[in-house]
């Protein structure tokens, strides 16, 4: 259990740097985006990007996240995983091209650029953790990042391209970090075409299929509000919304470095007779992070909002503070996510994606008509609240975790308070910093002091009486 303790933080570490720095560089281009392309602009280039996010799962038939799992469970040989990963690829792009050729849509060639780089740069990313090259995994998202910096100035700013620069701006970025994982990893060692991965394929797919259905869930519930907002303002409207969006990336990119470690760390202990008590503990210290760390995120919003919301995007500061709320919950609550794929149930994974997809699509058409912007960003908070609960239920029923609510919910209560008073008038004055404090302040004492006890009760640290010295086993 320590081992497996000891991995989760070096695995932990590792991809935070890489994503860290990624999201870094993407929130410093903010500026450049918003600054080089009006709203409406930016507006149609994120809906081909997003409608890419959509496409690609269900072309690849989300096989990536079998190929992290398969490699871990070393069901089946690397070369082979490999293998059959490149079969999928190369015929996911015939259909893709026929599919593609059969959309009328005027940015079809840009689309299916985009949705091909992200897949095959996704593929390979999931290899190379499979692989346990958490470094190189790590390392590619810089590279991604400094590609994406690079080009966008190439294309925005010297060329002026627009729309079309923006887009061919993240394609090559994802192409270059592909060809980087390609030469770094010496993935071409793994493939032989010799090989007969058929059975491997069959039973990758079964496990994946289920996972076709929840990452299209996945994006309805996190872009679909983008296009109901077209559907009733502008593009122009779409544009601010999606640069509020992209100011969440503070918390995600910490989110998407937890999630990698997690479900890697998981899956490897899937096996251990006391994975529940290790999967309560490192959920427990996860949320108190989580929320400790949210509440210092949203303190300085303001300020953030500042510096990335230039011109006529400013507008949409006020959003901010429940954008980042939705952002905090669903990391926390990602770790629940992690447990379907480390547990092999992926088809569980379903029914609280079908009824967050629901939710969202039924609440976006009521509430955008009158609230607009407000109408999307209300719509995903109460959807994600209600996936989270189902997904609580769900997974006490083989993983009987024991989670510290009492602990944890005056944590969740402050955090929601200080939401409020960032959304009002009250965003001016030092209350919100009062309430990071105080956070800060409760979860040391009384999660971290009671950690502390526990292991004094249980013998993991012994005191030795009329004696000086403290002894710490292991």
């Amino acid at each position: 259990m320590n081992q497996g303790a000891k991995q989760l933080i070096k695995d932990i570490f590792v991809f935070s740097m890489g994503t860290v720095m990624t999201k870094l560089i993407q929130f410093l281009l903010m500026p450049l985006y918003t600054s080089s392309l009006t709203t409406e602009a930016y507006g149609a280039a994120e809906l081909v990007n997003n409608l890419a996010e959509f496409f690609y799962p269900i072309l690849t038939l989300s096989a990536f996240e079998a190929v992290l799992r398969f490699l871990v469970g070393k069901e089946y040989g690397e070369k082979t995983i490999a293998t059959a990963g490149l079969k999928l690829m190369i015929l996911s792009a015939g259909g893709g091209i026929v599919l593609f050729s059969l959309i009328d849509y005027p940015y079809t060639t840009q689309l299916f650029w985009i949705t091909y780089t992200y897949a095959l740069k996704t593929m390979l990313s999931f290899f190379v953790r499979g692989k346990g090259y958490s470094k190189l995994f790590a390392s590619s998202g810089i590279i991604n990042a400094i590609c994406l910096a690079g080009f966008s100035v190439l294309f925005l700013v010297i060329a002026d391209f627009g729309t079309n620069g923006y887009l061919y701006a993240i394609g090559l970025s994802y192409l270059c970090t592909s060809v980087y994982l390609i030469a770094a990893g010496k993935i071409y060692r793994d493939i032989d075409l010799r090989i007969r991965c058929r059975p491997a394929l069959a039973e990758m797919l079964r496990f994946s299929a289920p996972l076709i259905l929840y990452n299209i869930g996945y994006w309805l519930i996190n872009m679909s509000g983008r296009y109901v907002l077209l559907l009733f303002t502008s593009y122009s409207v779409v544009g601010m919304y999606i640069a509020v969006m992209k100011i969440s990336s503070v918390i995600n990119m910490f989110q998407q470095a937890l999630y990698a470690a997690l479900q890697l760390n998981n899956s490897r202990m899937f096996s251990h007779k006391e994975r529940e008590k290790y999967y309560s503990d490192i959920f427990n210290a996860y949320a108190v992070i989580a929320l400790t760390a949210g509440g210092w995120i949203l303190c300085f919003s303001p300020i953030l909002v500042k510096f990335t919301l230039k011109n006529e995007f400013y507008a949409g500061h006020i959003y901010i503070p429940v954008v980042l709320l939705t952002a905090l919950i669903e990391c926390i609550f990602s770790f629940y996510k992690t447990l379907y794929t480390a547990c092999k149930k992926t088809r569980r994974a379903l029914p609280s994606m079908v009824i967050g997809t629901l939710v969202n699509l039924l609440l976006c058409m009521m509430f955008v008509p009158m609230l607009e912007i407000w109408g999307v960003v209300l719509a995903s908070l109460i959807s994600t609240l209600f996936q989270i609960i189902y997904r609580i239920w769900d997974v006490r029923h083989f993983v009987r975790m024991k989670v510290c609510w009492v602990r944890l919910i005056p944590g969740f209560v402050g955090i929601g308070v200080q939401t409020v008073l960032l959304t009002t008038s009250w965003n001016q004055t030092i209350l919100p910093a009062v309430i990071a404090i105080c956070l800060t302040v409760y979860f040391f004492f009384a999660y971290f002091r009671g950690l502390l006890q526990s292991l004094i009760k249980s013998g993991a640290l012994h005191v030795r009486s009329g004696k000086q010295n403290i002894k710490i086993n292991g």
